[in-house]
């Protein structure tokens, strides 16, 4: 990049590295409790030599040699809530170079103040909990920028670019690397005539080879034998959420409707010859050629295989993809006024006005308001601009808002949404807050009192325990992917809770109800030294506890139980 034009995107390389830092700086937190116990056992062989899940088969090699990196310069995780930072940025700035193709270079800005407002109040959220950005850094962030890198690449026209940033997505996950393997093969096929081949095999060569390295182990990853009763368990066992469409079909009419509002403003310029319209179109393309029937056999027709494809992921980038091209849209007719209006024809209004309804449909029935408040107001200004009607009353916005105007309004925007979570970033922050203070006041009595091999019985609704306190446990709520694991996660969680069979996170609480015949034989299968209970479900056993803290408290085997 040359100078003038680091200096002309500057504030936006802030504003996006200022939004990656609005999801806090976060270290061993959710998915990360299992993600990091590969790299901390390679820096710490001693570690959980007992606990089976840190013996359960790696899923993403690439990110473990990555984090290990992280943690040999930095053990205390600084470094790995940093790279969640910049790889939030990097992300955002690859959608910048995709207004860079929309827009006029002295409206880009306020084009990514918009977006960046979007991505704010949605927090890259998409049906069945997905998301492309989030506040932890894990194997799908990696996954989504490099798709996210990949598709602005594909819009730019640079083929060989946008397939080396796909195997780079796919390197660190492998259903990204499945899933846009498809959508940017629709994506070439609908949009490229020229040299179809050989752009084609630019694109898709390099992921291709990455999926040629990674076939073995996704093949060895099922067991055949295992694998209907292990997605069963699986999906609608342990993360329905993710899974069983019905129970969050609402969410899809937020996807759908930004689907609809971005494919309003890109039809028309797209059939007039627009090729960056026609290539974000085409992406999107495949994204709806996957994701429907995908989520329909997932729903109306059950077929697991399918549904463990878990198709939807892809939502969020589509999203962000289709907001992008909103967010122009919408800059260049506040700018441009009646000039532009025209362009949208009465198919891209109905379009809009069909992403609308649904967007208020979605929010009456799931009570989430913040993005469709946004988009209607966005588009009464822009109705009221377009349609000539502020005009009567101010002189300078007749032929439109200067994009001086523009720009200084949707920033003012963008730091309102934020104001209120900039205010709790120490709260989104566990490496400043220190996390939940009653786990660290367990883990620091176990740390000083327990030897490194010892085996805890903990509340399997604890899941943090295990990465804090540096023990291993019998079991928790953390979940593999291989069938034999599934099974094996399933039985010690039956075990645990006493539910057979267990049925979800409701039977959870079965655990608090732990007696001296369940404790016997759960002592006998995995010979756990300490048994850990909340206060109010202490044991009665004949000998008080060795720790009782503010929500713990801790019993050692060895007395007798």
């Amino acid at each position: 990049m040359k100078k003038g034009e680091l200096i002309r995107g500057g504030p936006a390389i802030l504003l996006a590295f200022l939004f990656g830092l609005g999801f806090g700086l976060n270290y061993a937190k959710a998915n990360q409790l299992y993600y990091l116990l590969e790299p901390l056992r390679t820096l710490h062989p001693t570690l959980w030599t007992r606990d089976w899940l840190a013996k359960c088969q790696v899923y993403h090699p690439s990110y473990v040699w990555l984090t290990t990196q992280l943690l040999r310069l930095d053990p205390t995780g600084l470094l790995i809530a940093w790279a969640n930072v910049i790889a939030v940025g990097f992300a955002m700035l690859a959608l910048h170079h995709v207004l860079c193709r929309l827009l006029p270079r002295e409206r880009t800005l306020a084009g990514f103040c918009l977006l960046l407002t979007f991505a704010s109040i949605t927090r890259t959220l998409a049906p069945g909990m997905t998301y492309a950005l989030s506040e932890y850094f894990q194997p799908s962030t990696l996954g989504a920028l490099g798709t996210l890198a990949a598709a602005a690449a594909f819009i730019a026209g640079r083929p060989l670019l946008s397939g080396l940033c796909l195997a780079f997505a796919g390197a660190f996950h492998c259903n990204y690397l499945v899933l846009c393997l498809f959508v940017f093969g629709v994506a070439w096929l609908v949009s490229v005539r020229e040299r179809f081949f050989s752009r084609a095999l630019a694109g898709l060569g390099p992921p291709l080879l990455v999926l040629c390295f990674f076939l073995p182990f996704l093949l060895g990853s099922t067991d055949p034998k295992l694998a209907v009763q292990a997605q069963h368990i699986y999906q609608e066992i342990g993360a329905p959420f993710h899974y069983v469409v019905p129970t969050f079909a609402w969410d899809f009419s937020f996807w759908v409707g930004f689907q609809l509002l971005g494919a309003a403003v890109l039809i028309g310029p797209a059939q007039r010859g627009r090729v960056v319209q026609r290539r974000i179109l085409s992406l999107l393309f495949g994204c709806w050629l996957l994701v429907i029937p995908a989520a329909l056999m997932s729903s109306v027709v059950v077929v697991r295989l399918v549904r463990q494809l878990f198709a939807w992921r892809i939502c969020a980038v589509a999203e962000l993809l289709a907001q992008a091209a909103l967010a122009a849209a919408l800059v260049t007719v506040i700018c441009d006024g009646r000039r532009t209006w025209a362009d949208f024809d009465r198919r891209a209004r109905a379009l809009a006005g069909s992403g609308v309804a649904l967007l208020l449909l979605g929010s009456a029935v799931t009570g989430k308001w913040n993005a469709t408040l946004l988009v209607i107001v966005l588009l009464l200004v822009a109705v009221l601009i377009g349609s000539g009607w502020l005009g009567r009353f101010s002189s300078a916005a007749r032929e439109g808002l200067p994009s001086a105007w523009a720009t200084g309004a949707l920033l003012t925007t963008l730091l309102a949404v934020n104001v209120a979570r900039c205010s709790r970033f120490v709260r989104y922050s566990n490496i400043l807050n220190g996390g939940d203070p009653t786990v660290a006041e367990l883990c620091a009595w176990v740390s000083r009192n327990t030897p490194e091999d010892a085996l805890l019985l903990t509340p399997p609704r604890e899941v943090d325990i295990r990465m804090r306190c540096r023990r291993a446990i019998v079991v928790d709520w953390t979940e593999p992917a291989r069938s034999s694991e599934v099974l094996e996660w399933y039985a010690r969680i039956e075990e645990v809770t006493g539910h057979h069979p267990f049925r979800g996170a409701v039977d959870l609480q079965g655990y608090e109800q732990l007696d001296a015949q369940r404790l016997s034989r759960l002592r006998q299968r995995y010979g756990p030294d300490y048994v850990v209970v909340t206060r109010g479900h202490e044991l009665d056993f004949g000998a008080p506890p060795v720790f009782s803290g503010q929500r713990f408290a801790i019993y050692a085997l060895s007395q007798g139980f």
